[in-house]
C-alpha cells in the first residue's frame, strides 16, 4: 500500500500543476489588461481564455496519447508542457505571445485530467480507489492555495510582479517531470496492449500478497465481451457517457472556475481593496484544501453520491446568498463568508468526486477515451463560462450571474437524486457490467427526458437578454445608444463618469482621465477608478481600459497629472520621461466610521506615455491634517521658483503646497475665506499663469468648482484673477473691486459644466480646459442605463481685460472645424414674428455648429427654438429688456427623472442693453453649448428629447436683422 500511495501521489502532482496553472493568472489578469490595454472581450477570450482553449484541446485529444503511449509517458510529457508554458508566458512582451504559451500550458492541464485519474484508478484497490484518485483533486486545490499565496507574496515586488507570478510555476513543473520517470506503467493499460509479462511484474509490485492471475482473468473476461476498435459512442456505453456529461456539465455551471479565475476581481467589486481581495483569495484556497481533504477522507466511507447530495444543497444556499449580497450591496465580511461556503460545498462534493467518478464508469480499454470525453465537456464549459464573466459582470451584473449558477444547482440536485449510481467499493470490471445492464437502461428512460427537458428550458429562458439592473433605469440599451450617445462629446462606453482629471499632452497625444465606476452607471465612491481616453486633436477620443484602480488604501478620487521632464521625481529610467499622477485616496471605511481623515494625497507614475501606472510604494505623499474635505490635487510646475505647486480643496477654501520632487510636500498658504461663492466645498481647483490678451501682462487665474451653489442651481465653476509669488495667491485689486460688484465670477452659467480643469504640457502655452457635462443635482438619474456622464467640448481659454473688468473667455478648440463636412450660409434674414429657418432642416442638428449675429437689438426678447415632430422644444436667446441670456429646457423631452433637472429657465445676466450679439452654438444629440460674444458668457446644458431636433426658428416682436448665419454639419466618426 505504501508503494501505491507514493505512486498515486506522484501522478497526482499533475493536479498540483493543474491547480497552480489555472489560478495563478487571477493575480495578474487585471495588471495584464491594464499593461496591454486590451478590451474586456479580447482579455477574456484571448489573454485569459487561450489557456482554457488549450485545456479543451488537451482534454479532447488527451485520450489518444493516454491510450497509445500509456498513462506514464503521457504524464511525463504533461510536465514538459507545463515547464515550457511557465517560462514562455513569464517572459512574454505582448498579449499574443503570452496567450500562445498559456495555450501550451492548457494542453498539459487538459491531458492531466485524463492521464492522472486513469493511472491512479488502475493501480488502486477498489476499497481505496476513491481516496487515492481523490489525491489528484487534493493536489489541484493545494496548487490553487499555493498559487493564491504566491500571488499575494509577489504582488508588491515591482512592475514586473506578474512575470514572477506566472513564471515561478516552471520550478515545480520541472521537479514533477523528473518524479514522473520513477512510477511504473499501469498494469491494466499493459494488459490492453497484450503485454502480459510486464503487467504481471507491476501487479506483483502493487499487491505482492495477491494472485495477479485473478485480476487478469477479470480483465480478460471484460475484454472478451468487447468488439475490436469499438468506441465509447456505441449504444451500450450511452449511460456512462451521459453520467460523465452531466457531472462535468454541472461542475462548471456551478460557476467554480469563474470564481477561481476572477476571485480578486469579484472581491474588489464586492467592496474589498486589492490586497485584501488577494488575501481573501488565499482564504478561498485554504477552505478549498481543507474541505477537499475532508472529501477525500469521506469518499470511500459515505460514497460518491452522498457527497454530491451534500454539495448540491451547499451550492444552492451559498450561491443564493452571494447573489443576494451583490443585489442588496451587502459589504464587509458577508461576501467572503458566502463565497467560502460555496467553496466548501464544491470541495467536499464536485471537487472530490468528479475525477474519481469519471475514471470509474468506463471499461478499461475505453477509459482513456471516456475520461477524455468527460474532461472535454468540463473544459469546454470551463473555457466558455469564465470568458464571459467580465462581459456579464459589466452588463447584467454579478447578482444575476450568481443567481443563474444557483438555479443550475437545483438541476444538479435532480441529477444526483434520480440518475447518479453509487460506485463505492466496486471493482472497475464489476462497474463496467453494472452500467450497461437493463435496469440502468430502464432508469435512463424514466428520468432522462424530465431532467434534460428541464435543463434545456432553463437554458433557453436563462440565456435571454435581461434588463435586470438594480442600480440603473430600465431604458432600452439599444434605443438609448441611438438616441442619447453623444456623436462627438466624449462619454465612456459603459459605467459612470464624472470629473475629468489627470489631463496632459505628450508626444502628440492628449490624455483625458476621469472619475469612473466601470461596472455600473451610478457612482460608487468606494470603488472609484481613473478612466482613460486619448485623442490626437481634442475632438475624436478613443477610450482605453481604466488606468488606476482603487485598492486597500481607498478609492481613486480626482487629481492631476504632470509631465516630469526633468525627472525631479526620480521615477524616470533614463529612456522615458515619467508622467506622474497625483490623486486623492478616499478611504470609505474611515468615512463611514465618521473619521475626519479619510482623504489623503498619493501619486503614481507611468513610463510608457500614460498607458500603465505604478503606484508609489510610500503613498500617501500628503497625509490628512485633520480636514474632512481634503482632495482634488491640481499640480503644476512653477518655472520661476523651480518647484511643484499643488492646489488642494480644503473644505471651503484652497490650500497650496510646494515640493521639489512630487514626493515631499510643504504647506505654503491658503486662499478663499470670505471671497467668491461658498455654497459648497471648493473642489477641483486649477491655478495657472496666463497673459492678458493683447498685452505682455501676466496674471494668475484660479478656477474653483463648487457644489452646490451654482448660479442656476447645483454644481458650477467660478474663477479668480490675481498674482502668485510662489507661496501665496493674492487677488488683483481691479478684480477685487469687480468681485465686490459681481459677487462671483462664473466660468459657465449653464447647469452642466463642472470640474473644468486644464491640460498640462500643451504646446505653445495654450490653456485648454474640459469639464464634466452634468450636475450633481441629477447626474445619477439621467435616463441612460449603460453609461452616465460625458465631457464638454474642450475649450481654449483667454484672459481679456475690458475696461476695468477681467473676463476669462472660453471658446471651442479650433480643431473641431476640420470635421465640418457641409456648410450652409445665409447672409441676412429680416422680419418679425416666428421665422422658420428652412436651411437648418438640411443639416443634422444632432452634430452641428451654428453661428449668427444679431444687429440693431431692441429692448425685447429674441427667442431661438430647436423643435421636433413630437412637439418638444429647446429655447434659447437674449432678453434685452431685463438684460440676460436664457436657456429653457423645460419642454425639451424627458425631464421628470428629477425634479431638479428643469425647475426653471437658466439665466446669465448681461450688463445693460445689448446693441448687437454674436452666438456660437455647439449641438450634439443631448447637449447644447452657447458661446456668447466670443465666449464672454457661456451656457452649457444637457437635454433628453424623445426625437432628434430637426427644426430651428426665431421669434421676434419687432423687425430685426439676423446676419451671417452659418450652419456647419459635423462628421466625427
Amino acid at each position: 500500500m505504501n508503494k501505491i500511495l507514493i505512486w498515486s501521489i506522484t501522478a497526482a502532482l499533475a493536479g498540483f500543476l493543474f491547480g497552480f496553472d489555472t489560478v495563478v493568472i487571477s493575480g495578474a489578469e487585471r495588471k495584464l489588461q491594464l499593461l496591454w490595454g486590451t478590451s474586456d472581450i479580447f482579455h477574456g477570450i484571448v489573454v485569459i481564455g487561450m489557456a482554457l482553449w488549450g485545456t479543451v484541446i488537451g482534454a479532447f485529444f488527451g485520450g489518444i496519447p493516454t491510450n497509445k503511449i500509456g498513462r506514464k509517458n503521457t504524464l511525463i510529457w504533461i510536465g514538459v508542457l507545463y515547464t515550457i508554458s511557465a517560462m514562455g508566458s513569464g517572459l512574454a512582451n505582448d498579449p499574443w505571445t503570452f496567450a500562445i504559451f498559456r495555450f501550451i500550458g492548457g494542453l498539459g492541464v487538459g491531458a492531466s485530467t485524463i492521464a492522472a485519474p486513469a493511472y491512479i484508478s488502475e493501480i488502486a484497490p477498489a476499497k481505496d480507489r476513491g481516496k487515492l484518485v481523490g489525491l489528484y483533486q487534493f493536489n489541484i486545490v493545494f496548487g490553487i492555495l499555493i498559487a493564491f499565496l504566491s500571488n499575494y507574496l509577489l504582488n508588491n515586488i515591482g512592475e514586473n510582479a506578474w512575470r514572477w507570478m506566472i513564471g515561478i510555476e516552471a520550478l515545480p513543473a520541472a521537479i514533477y517531470t523528473l518524479f514522473a520517470f520513477t512510477i511504473p506503467k499501469s498494469p491494466r493499460w499493459l494488459l490492453t496492449k497484450f503485454r502480459k509479462d510486464e503487467a504481471i511484474k507491476v501487479l506483483q509490485k502493487i499487491s505482492p500478497d495477491q494472485d495477479p492471475e485473478k485480476l487478469m482473468l477479470e480483465i480478460k473476461d471484460e475484454m472478451e465481451n468487447t468488439v475490436p476498435n469499438e468506441n465509447i459512442f456505441l449504444k451500450k456505453y450511452r449511460f456512462p457517457l451521459i453520467l460523465a456529461f452531466c457531472i462535468a456539465f454541472f461542475n462548471q455551471l456551478s460557476g467554480i472556475n469563474a470564481l477561481l479565475y476572477y476571485a480578486p476581481r469579484i472581491f474588489e467589486e464586492a467592496g474589498l481593496g486589492e490586497s485584501t481581495a488577494l488575501l481573501s483569495s488565499i482564504g478561498i484556497g485554504v477552505t478549498n484544501m481543507l474541505f477537499t481533504l475532508l472529501g477525500v477522507i469521506l469518499i470511500d466511507r459515505l460514497g460518491r453520491k452522498q457527497l454530491m447530495l451534500i454539495c448540491s444543497y451547499g451550492y444552492i444556499i451559498s450561491l443564493s446568498l452571494v447573489s443576494a449580497a451583490f443585489f442588496f450591496s451587502w459589504e464587509g465580511s458577508f461576501m467572503p463568508v458566502f463565497l467560502f461556503m460555496f467553496i466548501a460545498a464544491h470541495a467536499i462534493g464536485q471537487g472530490t468526486v468528479i475525477w474519481v467518478f469519471i475514471s470509474e464508469i468506463f471499461p478499461n480499454h475505453l477509459r482513456g477515451s471516456g475520461q477524455s470525453f468527460g474532461s472535454s465537456v468540463h473544459w469546454v464549459l470551463a473555457a466558455v463560462v469564465p470568458s464571459l464573466v467580465p462581459i456579464l459582470f459589466s452588463t447584467i451584473g454579478a447578482a444575476v450571474v450568481f443567481l443563474f449558477f444557483a438555479i443550475m444547482m437545483v438541476f444538479q440536485l435532480l441529477f444526483v437524486l434520480f440518475m447518479m449510481p453509487e460506485t463505492k467499493g466496486v471493482s472497475l470490471e464489476e462497474l463496467s457490467k453494472k452500467l450497461t445492464n437493463k435496469n440502468i437502461k430502464m432508469k435512463l428512460k424514466k428520468h432522462l427526458p424530465l431532467l434534460f427537458s428541464s435543463v434545456l428550458f432553463f437554458l433557453i429562458v436563462g440565456c435571454k437578454p435581461t434588463s435586470v439592473n438594480v442600480q440603473t433605469t430600465s431604458a432600452n440599451p439599444s434605443s438609448e445608444e441611438q438616441m442619447y450617445r453623444p456623436n462627438f462629446h466624449f462619454s465612456p462606453q459603459k459605467g459612470w463618469m464624472n470629473d475629468p482629471n489627470g489631463l496632459f499632452y505628450l508626444n502628440g497625444t492628449y490624455h483625458l482621465f476621469f472619475q469612473h465606476t466601470p461596472f455600473q452607471s451610478v457612482p460608487d465612491f468606494g470603488k472609484m477608478h481613473w478612466g482613460h481616453a486619448i485623442s490626437k486633436d481634442l475632438v475624436k477620443w478613443e477610450e482605453l481600459t481604466p488606468a488606476i484602480a482603487y485598492d486597500e488604501k481607498g478609492a481613486i478620487f480626482s487629481g492631476s497629472a504632470v509631465v516630469d521632464t526633468d525627472n525631479t521625481s526620480g521615477f524616470g529610467d533614463g529612456k522615458n520621461v515619467p508622467v506622474v499622477a497625483i490623486f486623492t485616496y478616499n478611504d470609505m471605511k474611515k468615512e463611514k466610521a465618521g473619521e475626519i481623515d479619510a482623504q489623503s494625497q498619493a501619486i503614481a507614475y507611468s513610463l510608457d506615455n500614460g498607458k500603465t501606472w505604478t503606484k508609489y510604494s510610500n503613498n500617501p505623499v500628503l497625509k490628512n491634517p485633520g480636514i474632512k474635505d481634503f482632495r482634488d490635487p491640481k499640480v503644476f510646475w512653477d518655472a520661476k521658483r523651480k518647484q511643484w505647486v499643488m492646489g488642494l480643496a480644503a473644505q471651503d477654501r484652497q490650500h497650496f503646497y510646494g515640493s521639489k520632487n512630487l514626493k515631499d510636500w510643504t504647506f505654503l498658504s491658503e486662499f478663499g475665506k470670505d471671497v467668491g461663492g461658498h455654497g459648497g466645498v471648493w473642489e477641483c481647483p486649477d491655478l495657472f499663469p496666463i497673459k492678458v490678451e493683447g498685452t505682455n501682462e501676466e496674471k494668475w487665474v484660479l478656477i474653483v468648482n463648487i457644489n452646490p451653489g451654482g448660479p442656476n442651481g447645483g454644481s458650477a465653476a467660478q474663477y479668480f484673477v490675481g498674482d502668485f509669488d510662489g507661496k501665496t495667491f493674492k487677488m488683483d485689486d481691479v478684480f477685487t473691486k469687480q468681485l465686490q460688484k459681481e459677487k462671483v465670477a462664473w466660468l459657465d452659467w449653464g447647469r452642466d459644466n463642472y470640474a473644468s480643469v486644464s491640460f498640462d504640457n500643451v504646446p505653445d502655452n495654450k490653456r485648454v480646459i474640459i469639464g464634466w457635462m452634468s450636475n450633481w443635482d441629477y447626474a445619477d438619474k439621467v435616463p441612460t442605463s449603460a453609461w452616465r456622464g460625458s465631457a464638454t467640448i474642450p475649450r481654449e481659454i483667454q484672459l481679456v481685460k475690458k475696461g476695468n473688468d477681467y473676463t476669462l473667455v472660453n471658446n471651442p478648440v479650433k480643431e473641431i472645424n476640420k470635421y465640418v463636412s457641409k456648410t450652409i450660409k445665409v447672409k441676412n434674414i429680416k422680419g418679425k414674428g416666428k421665422l422658420s429657418i428652412p436651411e437648418a432642416g438640411k443639416i443634422d442638428l444632432t452634430q452641428a455648429i451654428i453661428n449668427f449675429n444679431l444687429k440693431n437689438l431692441k429692448q425685447e426678447t429674441y427667442t431661438f427654438t430647436l423643435s421636433n415632430a413630437a412637439g418638444e422644444s429647446l429655447d434659447f436667446g437674449i432678453n434685452n429688456s431685463d438684460h440676460y441670456l436664457f436657456l429653457d429646457r423645460t419642454k425639451s423631452g424627458k425631464t421628470d427623472f428629477s425634479e431638479k433637472f428643469a425647475p426653471k429657465i437658466t439665466k446669465a445676466p448681461l450688463e445693460g442693453n445689448q446693441k448687437e450679439a454674436a452666438f456660437k452654438i455647439i449641438l450634439d444629440k443631448t447637449s447644447i453649448e452657447i458661446f456668447y460674444n466670443n465666449g464672454e458668457k457661456v451656457i452649457t446644458e444637457i437635454f433628453f428629447s424623445n426625437q432628434p431636433f430637426t427644426e430651428l426658428s426665431v421669434s421676434l416682436n419687432q423687425e430685426t436683422e439676423l446676419n451671417n448665419l452659418v450652419i456647419n454639419q459635423l462628421n466625427i466618426n
